[in-house]
């Protein structure tokens, strides 16, 4: 037993390591998501209230219009009191659970199977390129993972000692209040768990029942919430809302087709195992999967598959139910994924473990030779990933990651005196980046934020100090002493910026000029 806690400390601090060195600088940029996750946080703990002025929210935040759900912004204020607001902070909590969930994979596969097989999956998950990439953006997907597995193994665990059962469920009370996707996945999942196992469900205490259901009970604000806001985002990208639907028989009929294809895709062997882009929105510097683990998943699933093992009545449903979340809609994301992990590791670990029974049949040198073969190509492909991730993703993605924005608001610091108003183009910098790292005070954001929503001239998205956020730059509302920051695919031909902001790899982001000399420009169009 000790030497199995050695190894997995050893496992944790390696995990600790991949998730927090550089955790600022890499990724390079600073997600719009995670700008709106740290501002919010930043404003309840000035003021008590959301950047719309709402006073502690429990069903979700508005934001920009996503309608995030609360636990991850409430999660992130502690790390701002401590850090301040800044982006190390806003990606602690992110980092912090995707550590502690390879501890949660750890007890959840030892209950499951063995020490070994618990160590190995702990190893794989701690290494794994799905994971460390996405525990390293401020995310809410990563702390609903950890609360759905430490579920997991409570829930098992309950069904010998039942006074873990409402505990089990407030972690998926928790999970649900974090992450949109996992409202999709955690119902159906229980459900079928309870169909299965609906004979010990029966015998339990009248005591333990009536505690899961108290725990039940937390879940009302945000079963109320669907009947008014809580749909906004599953209509923002949803399958229902995709472009060019037809009408009459031929809809439901579609909507199926792209149901399917979008399932499918869940489980493509290219996309997950040999692909870096598998959604339109996180690029990753190599496929989420290792290309070892491919045949390892397979020998443990097929492994488990002819013992039939009882577990498979808790593995089956979870393989075949996670795609569901991404399935409804209209383009992938690795985030909606993500309640897959680590069920993949553990897969991966029972065939490690299989494999290594059948070797030991073998003479010793053949067995040393294929053991050292398999340690090679694990070690080659984990040092490829962390080269990739660490010293070459970083500059040519830096556009996927949002990277200029905090360069932009630097540049713009230095400049602000010299003119009325500042003018940034939405397209370029989200206002939500803007009073983040301006740290803005969420007080005067909350109370402006109404006022300052539809200028009578031209719209305004947000004002932060002397700048104002904005859709467009008519010249029937500029008086020339104003400064202009453009999106730089909208930046006009003909005019020389005054200052250009840049990716890394050289390609522009923003371009900002005088806002006489875009009047001159749009006068001599005349």
């Amino acid at each position: 037993m000790k030497k199995t806690i050695f190894v997995l400390i050893l496992i944790l601090i390696l995990a600790f390591a991949l998730r927090f060195w550089k955790l600022t600088s890499i990724p390079m940029g600073f997600m719009d998501d995670e700008a709106s996750i740290g501002y919010n946080a930043y404003s309840i703990l000035k003021t008590g209230k959301d950047e719309w002025g709402k006073f502690m929210p429990i069903d979700n935040f508005k934001g920009s219009g996503e309608y995030k759900l609360p636990l991850t912004i409430y999660l992130t204020v502690l790390p701002e009191v401590i850090f301040g607001l800044n982006e190390f902070a806003v990606r602690f909590p992110s980092a912090f659970f995707g550590v502690l969930t390879i501890l949660a994979t750890f007890l959840l596969a030892q209950k499951m199977f063995s020490e070994k097989v618990a160590l190995l999956a702990a190893f794989l998950l701690a290494i794994s390129p799905w994971h460390i990439f996405l525990n390293r953006f401020g995310h809410e997907a990563n702390i609903a993972l950890f609360f759905t597995i430490l579920g997991f193994y409570l829930l098992l665990k309950s069904q010998k000692e039942e006074k873990f059962l409402p505990v089990s469920l407030l972690f998926f009370v928790l999970t649900l209040y974090t992450y949109h996707a996992y409202q999709l996945f955690l119902p159906f999942f229980l459900l079928i768990f309870v169909w299965l196992n609906r004979n010990w469900f029966w015998q339990l205490k009248r005591r333990t029942k009536i505690s899961c259901l108290a725990v039940l009970v937390l879940v009302l604000p945000l079963f109320i919430a669907l009947f008014s806001h809580g749909q906004v985002r599953f209509q923002q990208v949803g399958i229902f809302s995709t472009p060019g639907l037809p009408l009459g028989i031929q809809r439901p009929l579609t909507l199926m087709r792209i149901f399917f294809q979008n399932y499918l895709l869940n489980f493509s062997i290219f996309s997950l195992f040999t692909s870096s882009r598998f959604d339109q929105k996180h690029v990753t510097p190599m496929a989420l999967f290792y290309l070892f683990e491919f045949p390892l998943i397979l020998i443990g699933f097929f492994n488990l598959l002819k013992k039939k093992d009882k577990t498979l009545s808790f593995l089956v449903p979870w393989l075949f139910l996670y795609p569901l979340p991404n399935s409804l809609t209209q383009f992938g994301a690795i985030a909606r994924m993500f309640v897959w992990l680590p069920l993949p590791q553990i897969l991966s670990a029972v065939g490690i473990v299989f494999i290594w029974q059948k070797l030991s049949l073998l003479k010793k040198f053949a067995r040393f030779s294929l053991t050292f073969v398999f340690i090679l190509i694990v070690i080659f492909s984990f040092t490829r990933f962390v080269f990739d991730y660490f010293l070459y993703y970083p500059i040519p993605y830096a556009p996927f990651s949002q990277y200029g924005r905090k360069t932009a608001f630097q540049y713009l610091t230095t400049v602000e005196r010299d003119y009325q108003y500042i003018l940034v183009e939405g397209a370029a910098v989200n206002y939500i980046q803007l009073a983040f790292f301006a740290k803005h005070d969420p007080a005067l954001f909350q109370k402006e934020r109404d006022k300052f929503y539809f200028d009578s001239c031209a719209p305004v998205l947000a004002k932060i100090k002397n700048w104002y956020v904005v859709s467009l730059f008519p010249p029937e509302c500029l008086s020339g002493d104003e400064l202009l920051l453009f999106y730089s695919e909208n930046f006009p031909k003909e005019l020389t910026p005054l200052e250009v902001i840049n990716y890394p790899n050289g390609d522009p982001l923003a371009k900002i000029i005088k806002a006489e000399d875009y009047l001159r420009q749009q006068r001599e169009e005349r």
